[in-house]
């Protein structure tokens, strides 16, 4: 996707956020603090953050493949083009899932449908266990 496309909302607000991008680097390891003689110090973040991924469950997470995807190697959140071209990838794969699985997709999409004006805190009953 070229950058000639860009959506005006979330790039500004979000991922052009300077503080916003120094924390999504750290994350994925991108930033390293340094010693006195230039050696990279400290534990990168990325050891304790999870995975850029997105499921097509109403499970919070799945470690089933066909209802999930794993951002590729090298993604960059706060860069337009890197997210972008997974989330053509994640579109494409939801596209065929709706198309070859249409009714358990459909059942995931009325269960997160539910959710609409509920808290964030709560816990939803088909989320106590990922698919």
């Amino acid at each position: 996707m070229s950058s000639g496309h860009r959506h005006p909302i979330l790039q500004p607000l979000i991922y052009d956020d300077k503080d916003f991008a120094w924390w999504i680097k750290a994350q994925r390891g991108a930033w390293k603090d340094k010693d006195a003689l230039g050696k990279a110090v400290g534990i990168p973040a990325s050891l304790f953050s999870p995975k850029l991924k997105v499921a097509f469950v109403s499970a919070c997470d799945t470690d089933l493949a066909q209802f999930s995807n794993v951002a590729p190697e090298g993604t960059k959140m706060e860069d337009f083009d890197s997210r972008l071209r997974w989330v053509g990838k994640v579109a494409e794969q939801f596209h065929q899932r709706m198309i070859d699985h249409t009714a358990p997709m459909e059942e995931e999409l009325t269960a997160m449908a539910g959710w609409v004006g509920l808290p964030d805190l709560d816990i939803y009953p088909n989320e106590s266990s990922a698919r």
